[in-house]
């Protein structure tokens, strides 16, 4: 594809084109995340994929995520209620799984996480 001339004071003219080719570059990169985080399992068929491990620090900003949420949309720090109904619904790897409960135990939420598991 031929790089267009842009002449100055004409760069609006290109904005739909750039917008069109960044959305399809971001849409790319998300495909390829979701690729990289989820693996094709051929042993099961009733699962067409399987979770691999979460990088620790990863983890720690997807319970950082939770609780800003639950501050952002419930007005508290207390994520009780939301974690009795979502973590049912939350697909980790086994060892993610075990690492998610160690912190949301130092958080104090043993008695909420220790009764439930994580989505199979």
């Amino acid at each position: 594809m031929a790089k267009p001339k842009i002449e100055p004071g004409k760069l609006s003219d290109f904005r739909p084109q750039v917008e069109k080719e960044f959305h399809r570059a971001r849409s790319k990169v998300l495909e390829e995340i979701a690729l990289l985080l989820w693996k094709p399992n051929s042993r099961d068929t009733t699962k067409w994929f399987e979770a691999i491990e979460m990088p620790k620090h990863y983890a720690l900003e997807m319970v950082a995520d939770w609780m800003g949420a639950e501050m952002t949309y419930g007005g508290s720090w207390d994520m009780t209620d939301w974690l009795q109904k979502s973590i049912p619904r939350i697909r980790v790897h086994s060892l993610t799984a075990i690492y998610l409960r160690e912190v949301l135990d130092g958080l104090g939420y043993a008695d909420v996480i220790y009764k439930m598991e994580f989505a199979r």
